[in-house]
């Protein structure tokens, strides 16, 4: 079935908690002003008018502005929205985005910004799952491990295409690595990847602890430590 926001949900939320396996919530190009965590349902959230007209803004929630924490095994594909002013100190990891114990998860032309995390991913969180992130831009979010993207103890993660920008990571708990992408632990592949203007404490571009990683085909550049 199609669950369509605001016309027959006033909220993005609203629909995801009436969503069945297998439906699609379609939201109209509009600002929403929301938090939404993501119930254990295998299901598609699209923004029918892409990105740059559909906002997810959680600002002032103190919470991430999407959140799964439902458990492995439901597929999730989020495809078409801007998810922005995301906080995360509870679970310390994913302002924007996280993914936490859940998966796989699939972002498809998906901006994260403005997000902040405690520790791991300002702007995307991925903390034991599976994820695939295709045309993705995280960009102005701040965290101490992955300013930009924070990835630890993960599956399989694979990124296209993805712009990581003008991200900063400090060392609010610890850590300051690793302001574009932090990785510890998982099988990580990026292609085609851009990581530029980040600024860290230590490692601005891109920071690797453990597991594997494989960078194909992508620009690492103007990135600073200081």
């Amino acid at each position: 079935d199609e669950l369509t926001v605001p016309d027959a949900f006033s909220t993005i939320q609203a629909a995801l908690n009436a969503a069945g396996t297998g439906d699609v919530v379609l939201v109209a190009p509009g600002t929403y002003y929301e938090a939404l965590d993501m119930p254990p349902t295998a299901l598609r959230l699209v923004g029918e008018g892409g990105p740059l007209s559909t906002l997810v803004d959680a600002s002032g929630t103190n919470e991430s502005a999407l959140e799964l924490t439902q458990g492995k095994g439901t597929s999730v594909n989020v495809e078409g929205i801007w998810f922005k002013g995301g906080t995360n100190e509870e679970q310390h990891r994913g302002g924007s985005i996280a993914c936490d114990d859940s998966g796989p998860l699939f972002l498809t032309d998906v901006i994260a910004t403005d997000g902040y995390a405690l520790q791991y991913g300002g702007g995307i969180g991925i903390y034991d799952c599976d994820a695939e992130l295709t045309r993705v831009v995280v960009a102005d979010n701040q965290g101490s491990w992955g300013g930009g993207i924070g990835i630890r103890d993960a599956g399989t993660v694979t990124m296209e295409n993805v712009l990581v920008i003008g991200n900063q990571d400090r060392d609010g708990s610890g850590g300051g690595q690793g302001a574009g992408i932090f990785v510890r632990g998982g099988s990580v592949t990026i292609t085609q990847a851009t990581v530029v203007g980040n600024d860290s404490k230590d490692s601005g571009g891109l920071h690797y602890v453990a597991g594997t990683l494989v960078v194909r085909n992508s620009v690492l550049s103007f990135n600073s430590s200081s």
